[in-house]
């Protein structure tokens, strides 16, 4: 139903011909619309890790993202996301520069990111460093 009412006010505000909200997607028609997306908009206030946004970013869409989420910050870190206050006109600024034809470095720099830093082989090598520094602090006690 919240869809519905978000569809609604797409309409009232004249955004239909910039702004899609559709049925879910899953496997290969996911991947082809967040490759086609102009820009992937999380105007998230609280999410630490976004797997929406990791699909995305490996996806290699342009992120717009507010800066209070964990990983907005850390994409922003490595100039992966278009990172904004967490205020609509913010948001709405972001978008237009996400919608620019320089924002496709963005995407591009996302999806190394995701590949570099989020995929499984670096996440569990990341862990298993974190685990032998756990283990070596606790033995030096």
């Amino acid at each position: 139903r919240r869809h519905l009412a978000v569809a609604e006010l797409v309409r009232e505000l004249r955004l239909d011909d910039v702004v899609q909200i559709g049925a879910p997607l899953y496997g290969p028609e996911k991947w082809s619309a967040l490759r086609e997306c102009g820009a992937f908009v999380f105007p998230a206030r609280w999410d630490a890790q976004s797997v929406m946004v990791l699909e995305a970013a490996a996806a290699g869409a342009p992120l717009v993202m507010t800066d209070t989420t964990l990983i907005g910050r850390h994409m922003g870190s490595y100039e992966a996301a278009l990172v904004v206050e967490a205020t609509p006109a913010a948001v709405a600024s972001g978008i237009r520069r996400g919608l620019s034809p320089d924002a496709a470095k963005i995407g591009t720099r996302a999806s190394h990111v995701v590949r570099d830093r989020f995929s499984w082989p670096a996440v569990a090598a990341d862990y298993a460093r974190q685990i032998t520094a756990l283990l070596a602090e606790s033995k030096a006690k």
